[in-house]
């Protein structure tokens, strides 16, 4: 048990004298950092304000990106707001375009109205009658239209119609101040013709449908598509050289004509006075 006490007390001497030891060591190790930083001052604070700088470059450039972001943000909206000026400059554009469009084609119609109009003398000096029309839309059987002219306008039964030089029908009945016309599409209206090429004569048909068909032609197959038909004059009826339509489709012995004029689209059409007889 003494030899125990003793040991246990020689361990504890032994520490004890090295912590006494610990306090010189650690004044001498402050002795020499300072001693260093005496002798290498300069070389410490170059080193210190390098870290100073990259940590201050590095912060810079955190920083930067969000202001570059935000700056970027900031060009493509007003680049965004530019364009939507834009966009609303060719709207406003176009929709005075579309103005202009509708108001030319108004004055087209208008043109197109006063040039009949002033259409009172056709081909020889033969007086003309320009009136309006109308109704052309309303007949489901027959191809017919009225006219504001009458007996009182000096209009007669068989009168011929023309729509800017075009033979279109003829005078089917006439009232004080308004006259009924027959298309030369309707089923009742024959009109003797002769093609402008081949000079083939024969017989312009109109048809229940509002079709035009030619027949009575001696050789058929002399004609041509896209081929011009006047009117012949043979019958006395209609005057010679009115043209009346073209050629659109030849089968066998069956011609088809396509018309010059869209019979539901007119508006004012000419009546010439010239006429023969009763058509029998």
């Amino acid at each position: 048990m003494l030899l125990t006490n003793q040991s246990s007390f020689k361990i504890a001497r032994r520490h004890l004298k090295r912590f006494s030891i610990m306090p010189v060591l650690l004044f001498l190790v402050i002795v020499g950092a300072g001693a260093s930083f005496i002798l290498y001052s300069d070389q410490v604070k170059g080193t210190f304000k390098d870290f100073i700088y990259d940590g201050s470059a590095l912060l810079l450039s955190l920083m930067e990106k969000p202001f570059n972001s935000v700056r970027g943000y900031q060009q493509n909206f007003k680049h965004h707001l530019f364009l939507q000026k834009k966009a609303h400059l060719f709207e406003k554009m176009i929709s005075q375009l579309e103005a202009y469009k509708h108001k030319a084609q108004s004055l087209e119609m208008r043109n197109r109205e006063l040039r009949d109009l002033l259409s009172l003398q056709g081909d020889g000096g033969e007086p003309f009658i320009t009136a309006q029309c109308f109704g052309q839309n309303a007949f489901l059987n027959t191809q017919s239209l009225f006219i504001h002219a009458g007996h009182r306008s000096g209009i007669k039964r068989f009168d011929v119609v023309l729509s800017e030089g075009t033979l279109i029908g003829q005078v089917d009945r006439v009232g004080g101040k308004t006259s009924r016309v027959l298309l030369i599409n309707d089923s009742r209206s024959r009109i003797p013709i002769v093609c402008g090429k081949s000079q083939q004569e024969g017989v312009l048909y109109g048809d229940l449908d509002g079709n035009l068909t030619l027949s009575f032609v001696k050789t058929p197959g002399a004609l041509q598509e896209g081929e011009m038909l006047f009117s012949s004059g043979v019958d006395g009826y209609f005057p010679r050289g009115k043209p009346l339509g073209t050629v659109s489709k030849i089968k066998g012995e069956k011609v088809f004509i396509d018309p010059l004029v869209d019979f539901k689209n007119l508006h004012y059409v000419q009546i010439q006075k010239s006429h023969g007889g009763e058509v029998q």
